[in-house]
């Protein structure tokens, strides 16, 4: 059964992804986290879907929101997509078996049952997250679906294998904050280089952001004390870098890579297993017939972009 969990905040009755869900007939699948006040302009809008009330006794929090979610599907034993509230549609790459080019899709069902299918293949990945909207190269090959060392997006799959890992709730940066407790923890959280998701975060003051009212005054101080928040936890500034054309921060592979070795937290034998068993992975998901049969199916149905 899938399962979609959206964190969401002053979006009832206009948030994307949740009209998406609610088109598509998956209303029963959708999980929505609130906070308490707004429970009833969501019960209002979306009465079929499932309702998570959360009122903290130290206000809006964000990364504690999403921590809650991991703990809900890793409990439950079931996978669990975790997606922001205003994804505009999805980029399916291509492979050497689909005959199509780049496709533009609003399917969530069908992007769920492909990173459920790659998860039966990878048994020991914990999560996949997609590409961002800003990253426009869709270059792929049987031996680099995936990239490790990749910080996630506003979606994310989790197996619903048992993790350790949550992200830092002093954070607001829990996406990148989560992604570094999987690599300590050595537990395999990858990108998946076939799928991107669009979004338009930061066009209104709902949606995901937990203290702000004003996306466009509070967005530089606000990434600039995550990224300092970063640093100094993990002692790791060369790895988290600011991206000049978005502003935003996130992690480079390779400095990630050496940081990881430099304090001993992988040792050599290890890296290359790792590096062995995630080329591996990929290989194995580009081949598999399931998985392609899965992804043929975005020429044909009616969620296409044209």
């Amino acid at each position: 059964m899938r399962n979609f969990h959206v964190p969401s905040l002053g979006r009832a009755g206009i948030s994307t992804t949740l009209n998406y869900l609610k088109e598509q007939g998956l209303s029963l699948n959708t999980h929505i986290w609130v906070y308490a006040e707004q429970e009833k302009e969501y019960r209002d809008n979306y009465p079929e879907m499932n309702i998570h009330v959360l009122n903290f006794p130290d206000g809006r929090n964000l990364t504690r929101k999403r921590n809650m979610i991991i703990d809900f599907i890793t409990e439950s034993g079931e996978s669990g997509m975790m997606l922001d509230d205003d994804i505009n549609q999805f980029i399916i790459g291509k492979t050497k078996y689909s005959d199509f080019k780049v496709v533009k899709t609003l399917d969530f069902a069908l992007v769920y049952d492909l990173l459920e299918r790659a998860s039966i293949l990878c048994e020991d990945v914990v999560s996949f997250s997609t590409k961002r909207n800003f990253i426009t190269t869709y270059t792929h090959t049987e031996r680099s679906l995936f990239t490790k060392f990749s910080v996630a997006s506003g979606l994310i799959f989790f197996t619903g294998r048992n993790m350790k890992s949550r992200a830092d709730e002093a954070t607001k940066a829990d996406d990148i904050c989560l992604a570094t407790e999987c690599w300590l923890n050595k537990e395999l959280d990858l990108k998946f280089n076939l799928i991107y998701a669009k979004f338009s975060f930061g066009t209104n003051a709902g949606g995901l952001q937990s203290g702000s009212t004003d996306f466009n005054a509070s967005t530089k101080k606000r990434l600039e004390d995550e990224h300092k928040f970063m640093v100094e936890k993990y002692n790791n500034e060369c790895t988290y870098t600011v991206n000049e054309k978005t502003g935003y921060f996130g992690s480079n592979g390779t400095k990630v890579r050496k940081w990881l070795l430099d304090t001993g937290k992988y040792t050599e034998e290890e890296m290359r297993d790792l590096d062995a068993k995630i080329k591996s992975y990929s290989e194995k998901v580009y081949n598999d017939e399931i998985f392609n049969d899965i992804l043929s199916k975005v020429h044909n149905n009616k969620w296409n972009i044209i």
